[in-house]
């Protein structure tokens, strides 16, 4: 199962996502799970019912309590980005992903905020924008490797504890808060 959730809105690739359902949406060893919302989400329904891509599935977005069981579901999880969008759009998604242990592709830039995360935890895929062969071949290969499917969603969510928990950035933003009153009141005998 692979999952795409949240918004699917006019930064995601839904080019890079039409390639991807065309390349598995009849393959019944694969479900491609799309749930959300979203300015493409109506018009990208439309077109799998019309393409009889049978193995592309539809749910609406629901409760945040339920979103931990359809993360839960999921084998891989999918973020795409349209090629450019990269310092437009930071999809928050995937630290959802991380916290339920579970491996992404990200078809994005290596550059990128979302690339970089992917690539430092060793947690999934990078695929630039455009390239879908590469994005089929490494979701097939994927499904053919479970271990290591599992130890990327265990890396996955010691990232999340680890680097990406509330308190972790609740800490860093209060250490940046601090260094910049610092750096404007130099005199200041206050480290808040």
């Amino acid at each position: 199962v692979v999952l795409l959730t949240g918004n699917l809105g006019r930064t995601h690739g839904i080019d890079d996502l039409r390639a991807l359902a065309l390349a598995l949406g009849r393959d019944p060893g694969f479900v491609l799970l799309v749930v959300g919302y979203g300015a493409e989400h109506a018009g990208f329904e439309r077109w799998c019912t019309d393409e009889g891509l049978g193995q592309v599935r539809f749910s609406p977005f629901g409760s945040r309590a339920a979103s931990k069981e359809v993360y839960g579901a999921c084998d891989l999880a999918l973020v795409p980005l349209k090629r450019g969008m990269e310092g437009i759009s930071v999809p928050s998604r995937l630290y959802n992903i991380l916290a339920a242990g579970r491996p992404v592709v990200g078809v994005t830039s290596s550059g990128s905020e979302l690339g970089r995360v992917i690539l430092e935890e060793q947690v999934g895929w990078v695929v630039e924008p455009g390239d879908t062969r590469t994005l089929v071949e490494n979701i097939r290969a994927a499904a053919k490797n479970r271990e290591s499917l599992r130890a990327m969603g265990a890396r996955a969510r010691t990232a999340a504890e680890e680097r990406y928990g509330f308190d972790r950035i609740i800490g860093a933003y209060d250490r940046l808060i601090s260094e910049l009153v610092r750096a404007r009141n130099p005199h200041s005998a206050s480290d808040g």
